[in-house]
């Protein structure tokens, strides 16, 4: 799978579950001027290339400034997993990691035990 840019219209269709089909989907929120999320991004692409069952993509934070505060999460890069299963969506967040990698803040095994997790992939 490649990853693609996200709407603000569309992520909120997938926070309230108005999809046409069940689905996973994996949505790297980012900030234009984030060192960590620029310099996840590879890693991101790399880690969606292995998953044929899963959609990846990446919101800017820009695109919806109340985002954190609506869904809980601290600061960015946030890595969000959103279930569908119509009419409902399950949405969970990747806790901070314990030990941050110094370049990307999340350990890519930490994004794909985050994906495989209560998932058939």
């Amino acid at each position: 799978m490649m990853v693609k840019r996200i709407s603000a219209t569309s992520l909120e269709k997938l926070l309230q579950g108005d999809t046409t089909e069940s689905a996973t989907c994996v949505i790297k929120i980012y900030g234009n001027h984030c060192n960590y999320c620029h310099n996840l991004k590879d890693y991101y692409e790399q880690i969606a290339s292995r998953y044929e069952k899963v959609y990846f993509y990446a919101f800017n934070i820009e695109d919806d400034l109340l985002l954190e505060e609506r869904l809980g999460f601290n600061g960015i890069p946030t890595i969000l997993k959103i279930v569908t299963e119509p009419p409902n969506a399950t949405v969970d967040i990747l806790s901070d990691p314990e030990s941050p990698n110094k370049l990307t803040w999340f350990q890519t095994s930490d994004i794909t035990q985050f994906i495989e997790e209560k998932n058939e992939t």
